[in-house]
């Protein structure tokens, strides 16, 4: 008859080398599926948004919501509140709270973005417009509210339209250096890109500045 022994000491320490050597070599791979499931809910914020900025263009002679007008403080001041009505979130009041509140949900709201840390005493949108879409403009016809035509993108796959930072509703540089004008690389130092036809790529900085003339050129038309 086999009877059924304690184990010993030796044996004990054994089996708890063997679970810590284990759990060694499956936190990274957790991690890292963590990380990309966090990632994967970013991108499917940022399809929303495309959706929302294009039927928002539908509605509104083919011209993308203004990134951000110049000179005024109200709260239309931004896309975020222009296409909130398009995105199918919870409505967006003209009030500044009523965005603050929508800036820490979807598809407003990347889950790496810290809820609790407060930058320029504000949490707002996890995504930014670019820049170049509004400086783009020229001409007596187009006014500061007047948003991008479309038409005058020749490549849509080739123009960022929106990529990840906070404090600002638009950016001009792929660094971290400005937070009103930079953008974040919060997903292991990569940050999500929307591009003007909906694919998303996912850039490091290095990335990014290499492709940073084709894809946020000064002159777009």
């Amino acid at each position: 008859m086999i009877t059924a022994q304690g184990f010993t000491l030796t044996e004990l320490l054994v089996v708890i080398a063997i679970i810590g050597s284990l759990s060694a070599l499956t936190f990274p791979a957790l991690k890292n599926a963590y990380a990309k499931s966090r990632s994967d809910v970013c991108v499917s914020n940022m399809r929303q948004l495309g959706v929302a900025i294009n039927l928002y263009a539908a509605d509104n002679d083919g011209r993308l919501p203004v990134s951000y007008v110049v000179g005024s403080n109200g709260p239309d001041n931004n896309w975020w509140y222009r296409i909130n009505s398009y995105t199918g979130a919870a409505p967006m009041a003209a009030n500044w709270t009523s965005i603050f509140l929508r800036s820490q949900e979807a598809p407003y709201y990347c889950p790496e973005t810290p809820k609790t840390k407060v930058i320029a005493g504000n949490l707002w949108v996890s995504y930014k417009m670019s820049m170049k879409l509004r400086l783009a403009q020229s001409g007596a016809q187009l006014g500061v509210t007047d948003g991008f035509p479309r038409v005058r993108v020749s490549e849509y796959a080739k123009i960022l339209l929106l990529a990840e930072g906070r404090v600002a509703p638009e950016f001009n540089e792929y660094t971290t250096n400005s937070p009103a004008t930079g953008v974040r690389y919060p997903h292991v130092g990569k940050l999500n890109g929307l591009f003007m036809d909906g694919h998303i790529e996912s850039f490091t900085q290095e990335q990014l500045k290499a492709r940073w003339s084709e894809c946020c050129p000064n002159v777009l038309y």
